[in-house]
Order: C-alpha cells, then structure tokens, then sequence
C-alpha cells in the first residue's frame, strides 16, 4: 500500500482503511500456501478489521506509520511460521490462517506498545513473482481445479503431493484422449480406458499400454504419442515409487523439473484437441 500522510480524523476512516487492509492480509495468508477458505474469509476479515479498527482508533498517527507497522508484522509472521516449519513443526495448511491471525496480532500489538512508534524498522518486502508449475488452457473446471492444487502444493514446497497430483493429472488426460478417440458404441471401445467388470478405470499403467498399442489409430498424431511415451518412462517409474511409498519424498523442487509435466500435459491436450 502506498497511502499518502493523512492522519486519521473520523471512525469510519478507521474502519474502511481496516477492511481493505484485512482483505490484503488474507491474500497474504493465501500466498503462503495457506488455504482460506471462501467460507472462512467474511469472519476472517472481521476479525482483523475488527482487531486493527480497535487497535489503531485512539491513535493519531498517520497511515503511512501504520502501513509501515503492518508491513513490519507481515513480515515478521511470515518469518515466525516458516521457521516454525523449518524446525519441524507441523503447520497444516488449514491451520495458517489461524496461525497467521494470532502472529500478526502478537506483533502488531508488540509493535504498538512501543514508546516511540514512529521508529519502527522498516521491513523492505520483496514481492516475488509466483513460479506456477504447470499452465495449463484446458477449459473443464475440474482441471483448473487441479491445477490451482498443484501449483499451491509447489508454491508452499510440497513437492511429493506435486509429484503425486501431476501423476493425477496425466492419467485423467490419458483417460480423456481415450475416452473421446474410442467413445463407448461397444465394450471392446469401453476397455480402452474402463475396466468393465471392476467398474472403475484402467490404472495408469495399463493406460499407457492401450494408448501404445493403438497409436496407428491416431494416424498424423502418431508422433505426439510416441514423444509422449518417451518422455513419460522417467516421470512413471518416479511418481508410482512415490505414491506408493511412505520413504521416497522429493525434497527439492529441482528434482521435479527433470520431468517436464508442463510439456507431457501440453502434448496430451494437443492430441485431444486434435481427434
């Protein structure tokens, strides 16, 4: 925020700088990883607006001391949760709204009680650019859905869920293409992708079995398929060991770059758009 020095002078200036600002907070929280909920947002922002409104009402200091006060605790809780993290504690991501609401009221009430207010630090915030891990222009909601989760999972470095979910989502793709290039006039064009007698769709590997056999089906977009097995051995033979078991995790986000989920999905959704 970047508000010129007017000092506060009615309430109801109090209240409407409060809201906007405990709008800014909970996009805060989200951009930490930390999931909040639509329902939870109107009781969240209440309660900051509520917290800063009856905080800062009996001041008279300026806005510009105040959003250098907010910006201070911004950081300071950021700092707080994420070394909470790095120690080992568990934060689960429904619980960071929580916790950043408690922090940012700790220190902002630290910060007020100081003698001299106007001598807060000055916290330099650096706005990063958010690295997505996958962009994807697949119109079905579900997709997007799926998507939003995996860039989330990236974001907040839970880089074995992202492993796990793109696995996800390539199988569905695989499923799509095959779904749509067979249809289901008979059972023979079903089992293409869907266990009959299960009753549910084929595993992944057995997908990619049916995809290779009938890749001549596919006449001109032959090629898309076989890039597409080739660059999918790596990612499968990982992502089957991770889903499956408990001691092989992905701790560092390079390790997940080796296998180009961005270019396997791309592929996959050039061939549907193409049948």
């Amino acid at each position: 925020m970047s508000l010129s020095i007017i000092f506060m002078g009615t309430y109801e200036e109090v209240c409407n700088y409060s809201g906007k600002t405990s709008r800014k907070l909970i996009n805060d929280m989200v951009h930490m990883g930390g999931t909040v909920r639509k329902v939870d947002v109107p009781n969240l922002s209440t309660t900051l607006t509520e917290f800063l409104a009856s905080t800062i009402s009996d001041t008279d200091l300026s806005f510009e001391i105040i959003d250098k006060t907010i910006e201070t605790c911004m950081y300071l809780t950021k700092k707080e949760i994420n070394d909470m993290v790095h120690m080992g504690g568990i934060v689960r991501k429904v619980d960071v709204g929580k916790f950043y609401t408690k922090i940012f009221k700790k220190h902002f009430r630290q910060l007020f009680e100081s003698k001299d207010k106007k001598s807060i630090p000055s916290i330099p915030i650096k706005t990063e650019s958010k690295e997505n891990f996958v962009e994807l222009t697949h119109p079905d909601y579900f997709y997007q859905k799926l998507e939003s989760e995996i860039n989330s999972c990236y974001t907040c470095g839970a880089y074995t869920a992202v492993l796990v979910l793109s696995r996800k989502l390539l199988e569905n793709l695989v499923i799509d293409v095959l779904r749509k290039k067979y249809g289901q006039n008979t059972k023979r064009d079903v089992e293409m992708y869907f266990g009959t007698d299960e009753g549910r769709f084929h595993d992944f590997t057995f997908l990619l079995k049916n995809l290779d056999e009938q890749k001549n089906d596919f006449k001109i977009d032959k090629e898309i398929i076989n890039q597409f097995l080739r660059l999918i051995k790596p990612f499968r033979k990982n992502a089957n060991s991770k889903a499956h078991s408990i001691v092989h995790l992905i701790d560092k986000k390079e390790e997940l770059k080796q296998f180009d989920v961005q270019k396997l999905a791309s592929l996959l959704i050039r061939l549907y758009n193409n049948i």
